[in-house]
């Protein structure tokens, strides 16, 4: 695992956006399949206090280099830039 800004403890409730790279895939994968392993990992990190108090998770296939790329961010702070593009 990679992360771009070190790790961060966010405690509450969170969102978590996923791009995975389908062509890092094995054959035949689903999206939503990997959704409860990625959540179960920001646990285990300590990244997010405890992955039942994620508010939205959304999946796509998309770019990411290292098969996929997940931005954790507090329920709060999500919901104000999403404000800020509207």
């Amino acid at each position: 695992w990679m992360f771009s800004e070190g790790r961060k403890h966010i405690k509450g409730p969170f969102t978590v956006p996923i791009v995975l790279n389908r062509s890092k895939a094995r054959k035949g994968s689903d999206a939503d399949n990997r959704i409860k392993p990625i959540l179960d990992i920001l646990q285990r990190l300590g990244i997010v206090e405890n992955d039942n108090l994620c508010e939205r998770v959304s999946a796509e296939w998309g770019e990411a280099s290292e098969g996929c790329c997940v931005l954790v961010e507090a329920a709060e702070q999500a919901t104000q830039s999403e404000g800020r593009r509207n």
